[in-house]
């Protein structure tokens, strides 16, 4: 053998390494682990819709009410169409109560033959008393009436909602 001849590297049969049955398994494999990667990471960045309860549904309902209230000098017809939707959704949504087509004379008989707690069906009819005049006669609405009926409204949420949490 000659001193000076250069010696391959590798043997005569030379496969390189990305040509390899391993490497392709391993190519494989960071693939999976990759797309299971992006996948766990949009799935975790969609929003959890979690859903609010009736009563928060109703708070915030009146919040924006309220908000109108005082900035937007919401009309009585309005504030008491929205006041009287919000009650109906959240007696249907709390109670069950089939109160949707109903008026607000035949929903508060509705609520005195239902079983509802007399307490209750006194509160919401303090609320409504005005509001039939208000909504269709075109009623001046004293504006201290409705803040008194928007307080009463949230009094009446935060009632069924401690005896909701007294029966948990």
């Amino acid at each position: 053998m000659d001193k000076n001849a250069l010696h391959p590297i590798y043997g005569i049969v030379y496969m390189p390494f990305w040509k390899t049955n391993i490497f392709f398994y391993i190519l494989i494999a960071l693939g999976v682990v990759f797309i299971a990667f992006f996948v766990f990471f949009f799935v975790s960045r969609i929003p959890k819709n979690k859903k609010k309860s009736t009563y928060e549904v109703a708070l915030q309902e009146l919040s924006e009410i309220e908000k109108l209230l005082y900035e937007d000098n919401i009309f009585g017809k309005t504030f008491y169409f929205r006041l009287t939707w919000i009650f109906k959704r959240y007696l249907h949504d709390r109670y069950g109560f089939d109160v949707y087509g109903k008026t607000d004379k035949e929903l508060l008989f509705y609520l005195e033959s239902s079983g509802l707690s007399t307490d209750l069906v006194h509160d919401i009819q303090v609320i409504f008393e005005g509001s039939s005049f208000i909504k269709f006669a075109k009623g001046e609405v004293v504006l201290d009436r409705m803040k008194k009926d928007l307080k009463a409204s949230k009094e009446f949420i935060h009632k069924t909602m401690v005896l909701n949490e007294k029966k948990k």
